[in-house]
Formats: C-alpha cells, structure tokens, sequence
C-alpha cells in the first residue's frame, strides 16, 4: 500500500532496528525475457519447502515481520505457490503480503484470492500491448481486457486486498511526463487505483543504456498533490503523490544508502537466508 507520509521503498524507520521484510525467491524460472531484468543470468534451484519452514519459525518467534513478498523469476510458475502463500497468511495474519508478478497467470493469483491482506504488485511496463510485450520479450503477460477483469473481480473481494501497478522508466517507452500521463489514465480507465514508476537499477548493460529520469514535478499542480516526507535528501529522492484519484510513487535509485534503514531486509533464496539479494549470508 502507498501511503503519502513515507517512502515506499524505504519505509518507516523503527527505533529498535530489528523489523523484517522478508523477501521469499520460490523460483528463478520466468516465462518472460525482460533485457533489465537482474536474475535473467542466474540459474533456477529446487525450493525446500521444509528448510524453509525451520528458517520462518524461527524468523516470525523472534523478529516482527512487517512484510512477505514473493518473487523470482515469476513466483506463480512454481507448484508451492499458492500453498505457500496461504502458509504464510495463517502464520502473520496481519503482515502485508506481496506478491511480484508479470500478470501471466491471473487464474493462479484468483486462488489465493480468499485470504486478506494481500498486494498484487504486478509488472507493466506499458499500457500498449504489443509494445509491452515487446518489453517483456513475450506476450505472456494478459491483455488489456483481461487485466481490467481481474479489476474488477479483485473488487469483489476483501478490500485489504489491491493492484499496485509496477512501471519501469525505459527509454523510448515510457520515458517522460506525457507518457506517464497516459500511462495513468489508461491504469484510471481499468480501475487501477495504485501505480509505482521505477527507475531502471544498473544491473545488465540494457538496462544501463535504456535507464531514463523522469522529472515527476512537471505535472501540472492542478494533476496532483505532492507530498513531502523525504526529510534525507541526500540518501532519498524518491516521491509520492495522488493523481486523479490514484496513488503514485516514484522510486528513483540515487545512492546505495537508500536501502540504508533500519528494518532488516532479508531474502530467502537458494535455500538459504541473507541480507538482501548478494548480501551475506545468515543461514544455509
């Protein structure tokens, strides 16, 4: 969920330092070919379901977990999925869970639509389809039609649960204030009512050449009300604000410190627990 008094990506600092995000990689296997992508070169690995218990247990016995997000690769590929997702909602009935997502598998997300508290985050990288899966190298990722259905059947569900909208700044696609301006709309004209513009992070050499800066302030006051939360400017240029009734936020990768705060990111990959993607290991 955006909320307009605090960074998206960095959060609300806790004084004690010892809150968990928990980031859980089912797979590594994806169904689209995204050139930015920072897994494509990294290769798949047979999730343990029960190492991965044993770590969670005593992850959620010891440290408050604010946050679950599942990933890859493209989570909804792995067969644990859904069963996964479920045990972690009865073990942290109030923690927000998020799940990454292309959008290929809507009928897989529909599965786990009976639990609470769940942030479809889905990656959209344009609101053309034909240039969005040329983004995506695949059209696997559904339709415009068929997005705007799961909308609305997303509705009729508990309303702790929402889309949050996943848009990459990319050169010649969406690459300034005019293309996110329709970006919006068209997420508007489907009842998208949450959307995040990403800046491209430095990982492979496309996303090097094609990574752009939208100046997000050249919006006409009129569109929107900023927000001003970002008290650090120096580590957090990031900025959120409403636009037509729909909350943004544009996460913009000034300075490695960004992730510098004091909730513990933790990922569990590969079989094992670390400090962030790359980061050292804790447990394996």
């Amino acid at each position: 969920m955006i909320d307009n008094n605090v960074c998206y990506k960095c959060g609300v600092p806790d004084p004690m330092g010892k809150k968990v995000e928990l980031t859980i990689q089912l797979t590594n296997k994806c169904n689209c070919g995204c050139t930015f992508c920072s897994n494509c070169n990294f290769p798949d690995y047979e999730f343990d379901k029960d190492k991965f218990m044993d770590i969670f247990s005593i992850l959620k016995n010891n440290f408050p977990i604010i946050k679950v997000a599942f990933t890859g690769g493209e989570p909804t590929l792995h067969p644990l999925f859904t069963e996964m997702v479920s045990y972690v909602r009865e073990n942290l009935s109030h923690t927000r869970i998020v799940i990454n997502t292309n959008g290929s598998n809507l009928d897989k997300l529909k599965e786990i639509s009976s639990l609470k508290g769940i942030e479809y985050g889905i990656s959209r990288h344009h609101y053309d389809e034909k240039i969005n899966a040329e983004i995506f190298k695949s059209h696997a990722p559904c339709s415009n039609e068929q997005l705007a259905e799961f909308t609305k059947f997303l509705d009729t569900t508990d309303e702790s649960n929402y889309i949050l909208m996943h848009c990459n700044l990319i050169k010649g696609k969406i690459d300034n204030i005019e293309e996110v301006k329709k970006y919006l709309e068209w997420s508007k004209d489907i009842g998208i009512r949450q959307v995040g513009f990403v800046e491209l992070m430095p990982y492979t050499q496309a996303a090097k050449d094609d990574k752009v800066e939208v100046d997000f302030l050249q919006l006409p006051n009129d569109y929107f009300l900023l927000t001003r939360f970002a008290e650090r400017k120096e580590v957090c240029k990031c900025i959120n604000f409403d636009y037509k009734g729909i909350k943004v936020y544009n996460r913009r990768m000034c300075t490695s410190n960004c992730r510098n705060v004091p909730n513990a990111p933790l990922v569990y990959n590969y079989n094992r627990l670390s400090k962030g993607f790359g980061g050292d290991i804790i447990w394996e």
